[in-house]
């Protein structure tokens, strides 16, 4: 399905491989851009609910781990209809 992120046009095509919920992104040419893996909460690193517990006062949902097509891998989580973005170690870097 077609979406944007940071103004770019990409295309996001969720799937189920149980027990795993992924979305793949891939530019319009057919270019792999990341791929997003549904993790539990706890394979999170801790500083990541930590983070969450003091600024926003609620829980977070929807954990996910990203990767990118030079492998780097970030977390994504859902908060107050918010995803924010976290380095490997757990390193708050953005809200999406």
């Amino acid at each position: 399905m077609p979406c944007k992120k940071n103004n770019k046009p990409f295309f996001q095509n969720p799937y189920r491989l149980p027990p795993e919920d992924n979305a793949a992104q891939f530019t319009p040419d057919g270019t792999f851009v990341e791929i997003a893996t549904a993790i539990p909460e706890g394979s999170l690193p801790t500083a990541i609910a930590l983070y969450v517990k003091s600024h926003y006062k609620t829980r977070l949902t929807e954990p996910a781990k990203v990767t990118d097509a030079d492998s780097k891998i970030t977390y994504e989580v859902e908060v107050k209809g918010k995803d924010l973005v976290f380095s490997e170690n757990g390193d708050f870097l953005k809200t999406d």
